[in-house]
């Protein structure tokens, strides 16, 4: 097992050069783009990120939870959107979470 360290750092730096070359083409047609459709690359990434990041979330202590819950639901998110408002990016607000926050 120990004889095939080698073997094994090899493989990881090929995987290391292959994400690096994968990463310049997506850079490199990135450049291409305009700027609002670079920025829509970008904004589909955060979102996409954000997704998996508060789908696979560690689960809160119960009193951090309903805190957090609590200060939610105090702001002006549509009743759907309680739970996830505070960990996901929107693209825009609807007309109907707008009529929520007139007091």
């Amino acid at each position: 097992m120990v004889a095939r360290y080698q073997e094994v750092v090899a493989i990881v730096f090929r995987y290391i050069e292959l994400l690096k070359e994968r990463m310049n083409i997506r850079l490199s047609k990135l450049k291409l783009l305009e700027p609002a459709s670079k920025f829509k690359v970008i904004w589909e990434e955060l979102k996409a990120m954000d997704e998996a990041h508060f789908r696979f979330a560690e689960k809160d202590q119960p009193s951090e939870f309903t805190s957090s819950t609590a200060t939610s639901m105090q702001r002006c998110y549509p009743p759907d959107w309680v739970l996830s408002a505070p960990h996901l990016v929107r693209e825009v607000f609807s007309s109907e979470s707008i009529d929520l926050c007139v007091v």
